[in-house]
């Protein structure tokens, strides 16, 4: 059975190569087709970091998966590497008492956490001091909303993640006002990536063999 992702590379203000967004694809169409969310995340982790293995996929470079609400408090980031995966706090999840508890509870083991496509509001502030990250939507903001972000968040020490980057333009704009790291079809669209996803019976076979 075919498996499928999208990965779309991060870059630093070099354009290199810095990190990952690994995106749910379910097959060779290259966009999101609305499966829920909770469950497009626990594919995108299990394929991640199982099926593919994250040194075939990124060459070991970190991973930004996206988070639901769920997946915070069910704990599935501690299943995995705190150096390789970035725990990606999607917009819509809302700031709960949970959530907070278990997202300072992920900052004090070592992952970093980033907020998704982020525009203010006052009730995220405890989300907000626990972020390493912020990512600001270059088309959802116009220029002046973005400077005045860019400028708050710095004063936090918060690392600044220009995404959807379109054109060089919008690129010089961000490293003028401080961001470090770089997404969008300006760099690079999503690529999918295939791979086999091996039965149950096999993974148990192979871990036997491994034994």
């Amino acid at each position: 059975m075919d498996v499928f992702l999208a990965r779309q590379p991060i870059f630093d203000s070099e354009q290199k190569v810095s990190a990952y967004e690994i995106l749910y694809r379910s097959g060779l169409v290259n966009n999101f087709d609305g499966i829920d969310g909770d469950e497009a995340s626990r594919e995108v982790i299990f394929n991640t970091f199982q099926t593919f293995g994250i040194e075939n996929l990124t060459n070991a470079k970190p991973v930004f998966i996206n988070f639901t609400e769920s997946l915070i408090n069910d704990e599935t980031a501690t299943l995995f590497s705190k150096d390789l995966l970035v725990v990606e706090i999607l917009e819509d999840v809302l700031p709960s008492e949970q959530v907070i508890e278990n997202s300072k509870s992920l900052k004090e083991m070592g992952y970093k956490i980033a907020l998704d496509d982020f525009i203010y509001k006052p009730e995220y502030e405890e989300l907000i001091e626990l972020a390493d990250i912020v990512k600001i939507d270059f088309l959802l903001s116009d220029k002046e909303e973005i400077k005045r972000l860019s400028r708050d968040l710095k004063k936090r020490n918060i690392e600044l993640l220009a995404e959807k980057v379109e054109t060089r333009e919008d690129f010089e704009y961000a490293k003028k006002l401080g961001f470090s790291l770089f997404q969008g079809f300006f760099f690079s669209k999503p690529e999918i990536v295939i791979s086999k996803r091996y039965s149950q019976l096999k993974l148990l076979a192979c871990n036997w063999l491994a034994k």
